[in-house]
């Protein structure tokens, strides 16, 4: 998008600028607000969810508004953690957190295949296709 920018060197630049001013002064707007909602710290973070945010939006509006404020926060962390696994190599990564979600107990190391989660369902570790890469250019020296 920036090619079809006039003297993009020039003005890109400055709006990347602009929109870290305006996204800053954004959040500490929305820092303030959200302090001013929040009644008492200690039932936040006792909150049966787990999530003091949803105990907070909870006491300022009604369900269907913490429906729409929490669909909101999920959008906004499920599209990060898409675009931070597209920028680190592949979606198929194998990571602690990878293995968290799927029910591991321990981190993923060697032998993360064999550990099982509660229900004993055999949890398979993910990989990406660098893995295979490397392995089929390990072979290739060998």
């Amino acid at each position: 998008m920036a090619e079809e920018v006039r003297d993009a060197g020039r003005y890109v630049p400055i709006s990347i600028f602009w929109s870290y001013i305006g996204n800053g002064i954004m959040a500490i707007i929305f820092l303030i607000t959200y302090l001013f909602a929040i009644d008492n710290v200690d039932d936040a973070l006792a909150d049966p969810s787990g999530f003091p945010f949803i105990h907070v939006f909870s006491t300022a509006v009604n369900t269907a508004g913490v429906n729409g404020l929490t669909s909101m926060v999920l959008i906004i962390v499920v599209a990060a953690i898409v675009i931070s696994k597209r920028r680190s190599g592949g979606m198929g990564e194998t990571t602690p957190a990878a293995t968290e979600v799927a029910g591991a107990v321990s981190p993923a190391v060697e032998g993360a295949a064999a550990a099982t989660p509660v229900d004993g369902t055999p949890v398979v570790p993910l990989t990406s296709d660098a893995d295979a890469d490397h392995a089929a250019a390990t072979k290739r020296r060998e």
